[in-house]
Formats: C-alpha cells, sequence, structure tokens
C-alpha cells in the first residue's frame, strides 16, 4: 500500500511484522554487501585503507595494499560482470579508484 509523503496515517501491526522480518533476515544487508564477491570487498577495504598513505608508519603498509587493492577491484570488477547475481560491481569501482590514487 502506497502512502503520500505527508499522509500521518497509523502502520498496521501486520506491516510492521513485515518489515520487522525482512530486517532480521538481513535482506537489506545482503543488497548492500557482496558476500558472494569476496574480491570487491577486499578492493574496497584496501582502497579505503589507501586514504591512510601519508600516515608514517602505516603508509609502509598501505602503499602496498593500494596495487593489491586495484588488482582486486579489477578482478572482482570481471566477475561482477560475468556472474551479475554476484553483485559488487560499485564495492570493485570504489576500491578501483581509491586504491590507484595512491
Amino acid at each position: 500500500m502506497l502512502r503520500a509523503a505527508g499522509a500521518c496515517e497509523p502502520i498496521s501491526v501486520r506491516e510492521l511484522r513485515e518489515s520487522a522480518a525482512r530486517a532480521a533476515d538481513g535482506q537489506y544487508a545482503r543488497r548492500l554487501i557482496p558476500t558472494k564477491n569476496a574480491k570487491s570487498l577486499w578492493a574496497y577495504y584496501l582502497g579505503f585503507l589507501s586514504l591512510f598513505a601519508c600516515v608514517p608508519l602505516i603508509g609502509i603498509v598501505v602503499v602496498t595494499g593500494g596495487g593489491r587493492g586495484a588488482g582486486h577491484g579489477i578482478k572482482a570488477r570481471r566477475y561482477a560482470i560475468e556472474y551479475p547475481e554476484a553483485k559488487g560491481g560499485i564495492h570493485a569501482w570504489v576500491g578501483i579508484l581509491m586504491a590507484s590514487r595512491v
């Protein structure tokens, strides 16, 4: 049932239970986190860590991780194109872009 943006109608108990069941099932988390494409997650996290390349001790570790993040991102992007049900294309792109700036 669609509602107008400013409508102040109460939500039925059934709708509230269905929404809670979907949230507890992890349906929303599975849409955001590509669990079937691990390389895209690695690319994303290594790319994010490459933002800290200018920090003295962390920078040494991160510079080597930047290249790996870009490599994982490229492999993950190819995998996401080949198997669309795996998802993770956006995580792969973010990993490629963030890791390649090192």
